[in-house]
């Protein structure tokens, strides 16, 4: 079972988003949210004009306070994996 990835029951459909099947929705449901993208174009965390200049199209830079957050979540990775990798 530890050599299969993400096994589904048999109940679950096959294919793609448009074969999803809604069984129930809770609490009320928000129809204006913001997509991740235009939140982050909106504080000009993101530069997809450079990316795509740069390296093609469906390619960004992070920006300001998003790439700041990203080298922390990375460096805070690098530092757990590396105490319990080497010993004391």
């Amino acid at each position: 079972m530890q050599m299969v990835p993400n096994p589904t029951f048999d109940d679950v459909p096959l294919g793609g988003e448009e074969d999803s099947v809604e069984i129930k929705q809770v609490g009320a449901q928000n129809k204006g949210a913001t997509d991740h993208l235009d939140f982050a174009v909106a504080r000009d965390w993101v530069d997809f004009e450079r990316g795509a200049k740069v390296a093609g199209a469906k390619f960004y830079y992070l920006k300001g306070d998003l790439a700041l957050l990203e080298n922390a979540i990375t460096q805070f990775a690098l530092d757990f994996v590396l105490k319990k990798a080497l010993p004391t």
